[in-house]
């Protein structure tokens, strides 16, 4: 089925995703290492916050959490008193010596292990402490989430993010494209995701060729129409955002059409 020039469908090309970064905590812009216009891959870094304060505080963290002396001790101490009441159980049983002396040894030998799993736990909390540094750390660095290109930037070195205005970088993604189309219900019942489609341009003789991902499930009241996207792929991007289009439907279905007839 194809669409007469009465009852074209127009819709104009948009970055397939469109995404603010914002950076998570307030503080001070310390370096942008894009520009617009860059090209930029997932997780590539794209701004430093400032994080002087953590660093030191990582730093002590991982002081303490390296740190081995008193643990070293504390293990020492119970491995003394460990020998010691095993002497005085070898003393006793050839009654040289008292069961209060044992007792005693006990005692020490119960608080030296108590000390030694009080030092372990502490240092335990100290390496978390020290994980959840790294954690801040890297809120502190804003990275792409996409594959794509930077198009804005909106704060230089040394300035101020705020929480109520926390955006820092705009990054769209040009490949594939995404159109939308308000489509007439009668048409959009005919529909399914993954069904091929031809989207033709302004020039007659460019055409592109997309498939459905979505169709609503519902109608707008007072247009009758159907919201549907239509995925364009665009890989050498050669398709620009904005452009004025128009929706045909290919008589051939993809594979996934298939699952939907």
């Amino acid at each position: 089925m194809s669409c007469s020039p009465a009852t074209e469908i127009q819709g104009f090309t948009e970055p397939y995703q469109d995404i603010d970064v914002a950076a998570s905590e307030m503080g001070i812009v310390e370096a942008i290492h894009i520009k617009e216009g860059d090209r930029v891959t997932e997780n590539q870094l794209l701004v430093q916050m400032d994080d002087s304060v953590l660093e030191v505080t990582l730093e002590i963290a991982k002081s303490i959490k390296q740190s081995r002396g008193r643990l070293e001790s504390a293990m020492e101490d119970l491995h003394q008193q460990t020998i010691t009441v095993k002497k005085l159980n070898e003393l006793i049983a050839r009654k040289h010596a008292s069961s209060q002396e044992l007792d005693r040894a006990e005692s020490k030998r119960r608080i030296a292990q108590a000390n030694l799993k009080a030092i372990q736990e502490e240092l335990q909390v100290k390496t978390l402490e020290y994980e959840r540094t790294l954690v801040q750390l890297e809120k502190r660095c804003l990275r792409s989430p996409i594959d794509g290109v930077v198009t804005r930037v909106l704060r230089d070195c040394g300035e101020s993010v705020l929480p109520s205005d926390p955006v820092i970088v705009r990054v769209v993604q040009l490949d594939p494209l995404l159109v939308i189309f308000l489509v007439p219900a009668d048409l959009a019942r005919e529909l399914s995701v993954g069904r091929a489609v031809n989207v033709r341009f302004m020039d007659p003789t460019h055409m592109a060729s997309g498939s459905i991902e979505f169709v609503s499930p519902t109608i707008d009241p007072q247009s009758g129409t159907t919201r549907v996207r239509v995925r364009l792929p665009n890989p050498d991007e050669r398709l620009h955002c904005g452009t004025t289009c128009y929706l045909d439907f290919a008589d051939t279905y993809s594979p996934l059409a298939a699952k939907h007839p």
